[in-house]
């Protein structure tokens, strides 16, 4: 959202180009996240459907910016472009208010000691309450596992693996 807005209202090509490396910051945390989030929160009959609706959203969003710039091609050229950005104020809108409704991650709940806020959100989000139950224990066998290792900071700073280090390049790239 702050990236598209400053993109509209840039008054140069460095601030222009500055707006799209925070947009495009923003965009790879979130290709990162949605999938882990969704994978983690939905029971397993849907995991394939929202790890598909996804890619399906994405390309509807491309498909969509394309119709945009039809759409705005007749404007002056020195207005076009800026309407076109601010458009894309939009979309972090919606998806910022639509993440108001999402339940926490379960398992971030259970990381820090809320098991029974963790199992109310597996309740929700289960086929059944033995599913919850089982996915629970998962959770919370993984969280004690983690709990004797190296924190997440220190793993993605001080000396992240190869494949954190691939993680990490992709979403900044």
């Amino acid at each position: 959202m702050a990236g598209a807005l400053a993109m509209s209202l840039g008054g140069s090509f460095a601030a222009l180009m500055a707006a799209r490396f925070v947009t495009s910051v923003g965009v790879g945390f979130a290709l990162v996240v949605a999938p882990v989030y969704a994978a983690e929160i939905a029971p397993a009959s849907s995991r394939g459907l929202l790890s598909t609706l996804l890619d399906i959203f994405i390309n509807a969003g491309i498909l969509l910016s394309y119709v945009s710039n039809y759409a705005l091609a007749g404007l002056p050229p020195r207005l076009g472009w800026r309407v076109m950005f601010a458009l894309g104020v939009a979309p972090p809108v919606l998806l910022a208010a639509g993440v108001l409704a999402m339940p926490e991650s379960p398992r971030w709940l259970a990381m820090r000691g809320r098991d029974d806020d963790a199992h109310a959100v597996l309740r929700r989000t289960s086929d059944t309450t033995a599913e919850a139950d089982d996915r629970l224990e998962e959770i919370k066998q993984a969280v004690e596992l983690q709990a004797g290792g190296a924190g997440v900071w220190r793993e993605l700073l001080a000396g992240p693996s190869p494949m954190v280090r691939r993680i990490l390049i992709n979403v900044v790239v």
